[in-house]
């Protein structure tokens, strides 16, 4: 199953009809051709209007995807990580208002690790990080000026053991950069977006 994430909505891909059925609450949307579910598309904001989850059912899920990168949005694809100290606190950053994890746009010729390793530096004025390892990557769309974008992040876990003072980078608008212990992250979670939960939760940093 393969989520992307739109304003409070999820999208789900997925080949299992009949488990998400039963267990969410959700419009529910059985894939047919590729021109009929490119029409569907085109009035997906309004058909989602306070919708919380929209399944797409497909034998394939990865063929949607397919569809999505290829024939409906502009693709782009970025990296970023949780970050973890000597303390196994999380470093978060605060951009336009609310919590989130460092990251940013794969440069040309970069791999993900490497922008991965750059962003967090920049955005958060610290260096010498060290990747653990990898998560799964997120997916999340957005519209920007008559443009729906898909956007792919990468997502590692990494570990940081120096001392430096965290400096946001506010030309990102980054107003705030601070570490979280994990019985603190209440705050966190009253203020933040669905897919930073779920990667958190993938790394096995939720509070139990």
């Amino acid at each position: 199953m393969i989520k992307i994430y739109y304003k409070n909505t999820i999208i789900f891909l997925t080949s299992n009809y009949k488990t998400n059925f039963i267990n969410y609450k959700g419009l529910f949307y059985s894939y047919s051709s590729k021109k009929e579910f490119i029409e569907f598309w085109r009035h997906f904001e309004i058909i989602c209007f306070n919708v919380d989850n929209l399944f797409i059912i497909h034998e394939k899920p990865d063929e949607v995807l397919k569809i999505f990168i290829n024939d409906i949005f502009t693709f782009i694809e970025a990296a970023g990580g949780v970050i973890l100290n000597s303390k196994n606190e999380i470093l978060f950053i605060k951009r336009f208002g609310k919590w989130d994890l460092p990251k940013g746009k794969i440069d040309d010729n970069e791999t993900p690790t490497i922008t991965a390793l750059r962003e967090v530096s920049e955005e958060c004025g610290i260096s010498g990080l060290k990747i653990i390892r990898p998560l799964q990557s997120t997916y999340h769309y957005y519209s920007m000026k008559n443009r729906q974008i898909l956007k792919r992040t990468y997502w590692y876990v990494m570990k940081y053991e120096g001392n430096e003072i965290c400096k946001p980078q506010i030309e990102e608008d980054i107003t705030e950069v601070r570490w979280f212990d994990k019985k603190d992250l209440v705050i966190v979670f009253q203020n933040t977006y669905n897919a930073i939960v779920d990667v958190l939760n993938d790394a096995g940093l939720l509070p139990i």
